[in-house]
């Protein structure tokens, strides 16, 4: 019974041990390095949780300025008028998307953020 209850304390803890390894913070002042890097690497689902534990308001504020860009068939700033316009200084292209992307599930939560995060910056610039 003790080799039992060790045993299944030795997976717990290994498991946690793993899940804290593979998990990443968001920290606004390397978000999109934290991005572009893992990007790089290919490792898609750890930057959709990164996508997902961002703080947009956060982001915002530290940016203070620019809009995400996607690339599908042209490059375009989704969730704001007029979004297929060229990019512009402190505009950020997400890196891994395109119309050819073969990871679906980081296109569609790069476009999704991307639409959050520019409309949120769009009703700041546009009051």
């Amino acid at each position: 019974m003790k080799y039992c209850v060790a045993a299944v304390l030795l997976v717990i803890v290994f498991t946690l041990l793993l899940y804290s390894c593979s998990s990443v913070a968001y920290q606004p002042d390397t978000f999109w390095e934290d991005l572009r890097s893992l990007i790089e690497k290919e490792q898609h689902r750890r930057a959709i949780k990164l996508l997902d534990r961002a703080d947009i308001q956060e982001q915002l504020a530290h940016d203070g300025q620019g809009y995400v860009l996607i690339a599908e068939d042209l490059i375009y700033r989704p969730g704001v008028p007029d979004a297929s316009s060229d990019p512009e200084d402190g505009d950020w292209e997400i890196p891994g998307t395109s119309d050819t992307n073969r990871y679906q599930a980081w296109q569609e939560a790069a476009k999704s953020f991307a639409a959050q995060y520019n409309a949120a910056r769009w009703a700041l610039d546009h009051p």
